[in-house]
Parts: structure tokens; sequence; C-alpha cells
């Protein structure tokens, strides 16, 4: 979640957004990694994609804020 962390170069709030970019990177690389060696309950691994497509999701909106609030658009 790079976004955060270069959010976190640019503001007050360094430490929160920081800690925010770090733990959803951990939050959604474990996501992930848990799903994908789990190998014991059939059909599992479903869980890996699901997890992520959400990390995507998320990421495309992170991006989106970020391009409108940026003083550098494209008119």
């Amino acid at each position: 979640m790079g976004y955060y962390m270069g959010k976190a170069k640019f503001s007050n709030n360094r430490i929160l957004l920081n800690l925010t970019g770090l733990l959803l990177a951990i939050l959604f690389h474990g996501a992930y990694d848990f799903f994908l060696f789990i190998d014991f309950v059939p059909g599992i691994g479903i869980g890996a994609f699901i997890s992520l497509a959400i990390g995507i999701i998320v990421s495309r909106k992170a991006i989106k804020r970020h391009q409108e609030q940026s003083n550098f658009k494209i008119s």
C-alpha cells in the first residue's frame, strides 16, 4: 500500500499513515499466502484470489482518491 507511504511523506500525520500502509500490506499479503498454502481443505485456494481481488479494488480506490486530490490533474 505504497499510496499511504507516499501520502505520509507530505502529511503531518506520518506515523498513522505509514502504519496504515504497513498493516494493510501485511493483512492482504498474509491473507493471500494463508489461503494459497492451505491444502488440507479442498477449494480454500479460491480465498487467495478473493483476497487478491479485494486488495486490487482497495488499491484502485486509493489511487483514484489520490488522483482526485492531486494538484497535477489533467483537465
